[in-house]
């Protein structure tokens, strides 16, 4: 009987030693938007991308570069934004990638897009949702998505404006990202009606 009891014991010391050596991820839960101070001094001497299709800019960081899949002068559908040292690859997919979605004609809302539009359902309730504001935009941020291509696990954000979607996926969490994030700015938002 004392023999079962210290071996039942000992299994249990083992079990409970052994759930705390359980791999530990790099990724934490950070708090995205920054004040306009923060930013305005964060990105001094950053350079300026600009998508006139999905009519948006942003700053981008000093040693950082990205990959447009442009095709013309409009500006890409995807683009890749990450720091000139690395190198994309099947390993790295890139800090911060945006999306555009040409919404004029489904008219979706965010959780259509998020429903149909990416590689797989985003809008389950177990993934956590936020609203944020972002050059006066709001946007629904998704917390710790796993499942997508880029990363194991990332933050989403998704904006809809009026005739296109623009989703950020935000891989890295480091100050540059989050600079990058906060400088964007949307232009041409604006519903003109044949009254004005």
């Amino acid at each position: 009987m004392i023999k079962k009891f210290l071996v039942g014991g000992m299994v249990a010391i083992l079990a409970v030693s052994l759930a705390g050596c359980e791999k530990k991820s790099d990724y934490e839960s950070v708090t995205w938007n920054l004040t306009p101070e923060q930013t305005t001094e964060g990105i001094s001497g950053f350079g300026t991308y600009t998508n006139p299709l999905f009519r948006y800019e942003l700053r981008v960081p000093k040693g950082w570069t990205y990959q447009d899949d442009a095709t013309d002068i409009e500006g890409g559908r995807r683009v890749v934004f990450y720091p000139e040292n690395k190198k994309l690859s099947d390993d790295y997919k890139g800090a911060v990638i945006v999306k555009g979605f040409v919404n004029w004609n489904v008219g979706y809302s965010i959780g259509d897009y998020f429903r149909k539009e990416v590689e797989q359902d985003l809008w389950v309730e177990n993934i956590q949702k936020e609203t944020v504001t972002f050059d006066g935009s709001e946007g629904t941020l998704l917390r710790s998505v796993t499942g997508l291509p880029e990363a194991d696990k990332m933050d989403v954000i998704g904006f809809e404006l009026n005739d296109r979607i623009v989703e950020i996926r935000l891989i890295d969490q480091s100050e540059d990202a989050k600079l990058l994030l906060n400088s964007i700015n949307f232009y041409g938002d604006k519903v003109i009606t044949p009254e004005e």
